[in-house]
């Protein structure tokens, strides 16, 4: 979107980031892809697969990250509107997903929405260098992309309120 900031703002807005960035981090580590999304998920066939496999495109960053990183991914898809039954789906793999890590579900919840709320704000910052150079195709997936970052600000207003204006 180009904004035009002032070196203080870049500064705070910076430290804000960072600190979103660490509190994302914390907490269970595992495997991710790091790409998650629509776009890099394939319908295997057969006969090299059975019907209901899928594959990993564009795993090249592959590496430890933040416990729910991949699923926040996926949650937060710029590419396409999941079907509610899909969210609720993914949704419900949180708490149990937590518990699997030690972690009761109200912390796998705030641990699930930290790491959404980092990684789509860093698919933001793709996005605004896409268009930036010129790119319009991404601004779908730009505007798909702010529009989760909203949501997942309105749902915890407590979570980093000074980054919303950044967005909104």
């Amino acid at each position: 979107r180009q904004r035009r900031t002032n070196p203080g703002e870049h500064l705070r807005w910076s430290g804000h980031l960072d600190a979103l960035a660490e509190q994302a981090a914390a907490g269970p580590q595992c495997t991710q892809h790091r790409d998650f999304h629509s776009r890099n998920l394939v319908h295997l066939h057969a006969p090299a697969a059975r019907a209901e496999e899928i594959g990993w495109l564009d795993h090249q960053d592959l590496r430890r990250g933040p416990l729910f990183y991949d699923l926040a991914s996926l949650w937060t898809d710029a590419y396409v509107d999941l079907p509610e039954a899909v969210r609720r789906l993914l949704a419900s793999e949180i708490p149990a997903w937590g518990t699997s890590h030690a972690l009761s579900a109200a912390e796998a919840g705030t641990r699930f929405h930290l790491s959404a709320l980092q990684r789509v704000l860093k698919a933001l910052g793709t996005f605004g260098n896409l268009l930036a150079q010129g790119r319009r195709e991404y601004e779908p997936a730009e505007r798909r992309a702010r529009a989760h970052a909203l949501v997942l600000f309105d749902a915890r207003p407590d979570l980093f309120p000074e980054l919303r204006e950044l967005v909104a």
